[in-house]
């Protein structure tokens, strides 16, 4: 059953989000303190991508703009709900800070549509039952006030 559940909320966000064109590039180098790490950022294949592989291309995450966060949502939703750790042991909570602040900053808010914010509602749900549940979690909950959807 949680791997329906985990299907259905991964299809709905990409669904949400497939009009969403790939920037290109990611990110660029500026303000950039390791030029090597964007371009790690930039060439990974962020659908198979593991969290260790981010790590190495850490940078790029920290500098990159509201428009690639927003194509990168469902992708690291995806990472967490498929468990793609890599190398490192487990991503889980190191994930979900990017995914709890970069739906609501302002200006990646402002690029989301509401059909593409209930898909995050929805995959929050799913990690709040399935993987965050020991920690009682109750981010969708919050999201779902924040955005005025229904969970």
């Amino acid at each position: 059953m949680e791997t329906i559940e985990r299907d259905i909320a991964l299809k709905q966000l990409y669904d949400a989000f497939a009009l969403l064109e790939r920037p290109d590039p990611l990110t660029t180098y500026q303000g950039s303190h390791c030029d090597k790490e964007v371009d790690v950022f930039n060439s990974l294949n962020w659908e198979e991508a593991t969290y260790s592989q981010m790590v190495d291309g850490m940078e790029g995450a920290i500098i990159c703009p509201p428009r690639t966060k927003a194509y990168l949502l469902p992708r690291l939703f995806k990472m967490i709900m498929l468990r793609r750790s890599g190398k490192s042991d487990d991503a889980v909570d190191n994930l979900s800070m990017q995914l709890e602040s970069w739906p609501i900053d302002r200006e990646v808010d402002a690029l989301l549509t509401e059909d593409q914010k209930k898909a995050i509602v929805a995959a929050w749900a799913y990690l709040d039952a399935h993987i965050y549940h020991p920690s009682g979690s109750h981010v969708a909950r919050e999201l779902a006030k924040h955005w005025k959807v229904d969970q």
